[in-house]
């Protein structure tokens, strides 16, 4: 899915370096910011096509970031990223209109996956 522009929030460090590897691997531009307030910012200025959302962040967590995010822009492709596998959490994020969730530790097949979609 070469000439996407991905906007990817989170606040772990290594996994920033390995999505940001793994979504240049397959041409994708990224833009990373650290945190849910970062994120809705980011949102306005640029012009993504997708984004990949920690769902456990400082400031403003990954869940009321992409409310607020899809309250303005309901065809916003928001996908989370957590370690959380609690269902409830799952549940949440399909509820506020999310597409999905990446389990961490993610692996290049599963960001692929998900960017051959769009």
């Amino acid at each position: 899915q070469t000439g996407l522009k991905v906007l990817v929030a989170e606040d772990n460090k290594v996994n920033q370096k390995l999505i940001s590897r793994i979504l240049s691997k397959f041409s994708v531009h990224s833009e990373i910011v650290e945190d849910g307030l970062k994120v809705i910012e980011a949102y306005k200025e640029g012009n993504f096509d997708m984004i990949f959302m920690d769902i456990h962040m400082p400031h403003l967590d990954g869940l009321s970031a992409a409310r607020i995010i899809l309250d303005s822009d309901p065809h916003a492709v928001i996908w989370g990223l957590s370690a959380d596998v609690i269902k409830e959490t799952q549940d949440e994020l399909v509820k506020i209109g999310m597409l999905g969730m990446i389990h961490k530790p993610f692996k290049p097949i599963d960001i692929k996956r998900v960017l051959s979609q769009l």
